[in-house]
């Protein structure tokens, strides 16, 4: 599949995403982070979150080989209305979705996506992980994630290890 080719699945198209696509990730992961994010941090740490979204960072991660990144589309529009991103074969890295598309199936889809892909590449039964923030957790969980530990916590981000097994 070529990166600009969308691939259907459910309401949404899912295509695999590139360096020309970082404005349009980081503005959905900064809608989505200071709706249901934003809270949960402490405010020193919010500029620094931001800041790990930065467009250059974004662009290096959309090329290196090491990430790759999916968005959906909105169908009303072709807008991307989510993003995922898998570090390597098992990390999920990403997982964002527009709030106004929160709650519609759209994070699921980019999900089986991403997993069916990360199978592919790594064929052991090796888990996913993911780094949920504190008010994800049962989205993920839905996803088939369990809590894997305690909730951690590094300069004002909390988050709750997680992984979903093979």
């Amino acid at each position: 599949m070529s990166a600009r080719e969308p691939q259907s699945h459910l309401a949404w198209p899912i295509r695999l995403a590139g360096p020309g696509d970082a404005d349009a990730i980081q503005a959905l992961m900064v809608a989505a982070t200071i709706r249901s994010i934003w809270p949960t941090l402490e405010a020193g740490a919010r500029d620094a979150v931001l800041a790990s979204y930065a467009r250059a960072g974004l662009r290096q991660r959309l090329s290196d080989g090491q990430h790759q990144f999916w968005l959906a589309l909105d169908a009303e529009g072709g807008d991307p209305c989510g993003v995922i991103a898998l570090n390597g074969a098992r990390k999920l890295q990403y997982l964002f979705v527009r709030p106004r598309w929160q709650r519609c199936g759209v994070g699921r889809a980019l999900w089986q996506v991403a997993r069916e892909q990360g199978l592919k590449q790594q064929t052991d039964t090796a888990p996913f992980r993911v780094n949920a923030s504190l008010n994800a957790v049962t989205a993920y969980e839905k996803l088939g994630f369990v809590c894997d530990g305690v909730p951690q916590e590094k300069a004002g981000w909390r988050w709750q290890p997680m992984q979903a097994r093979v």
